[in-house]
């Protein structure tokens, strides 16, 4: 990625380039470009403008039955 997406600051728990095999039910392999991890309700109105800003976002949390593309 030529451009990285810069994080605000109290975005500690940014990451890029996340391997999500031990996050779906399946284990199958696929990779996230970003992942940002809510502490509180507090940080939605940054990470809503920057799902804006980006072309939005997916929202997961502790569901099952979500299959994700390999790419």
């Amino acid at each position: 990625m030529s451009n990285p997406t810069q994080f605000p600051s109290d975005f500690g728990n940014a990451l890029q380039a996340l391997a999500l095999a031990q996050h779906n039910t399946l284990g199958l392999a696929c990779q996230a470009m970003h992942v940002l991890t809510l502490t509180s309700a507090a940080q939605l109105p940054m990470v809503t403008a920057l799902a804006r800003e980006h072309g939005g976002c997916l929202v997961l949390g502790w569901g099952s039955n979500l299959v994700l593309p390999a790419s």
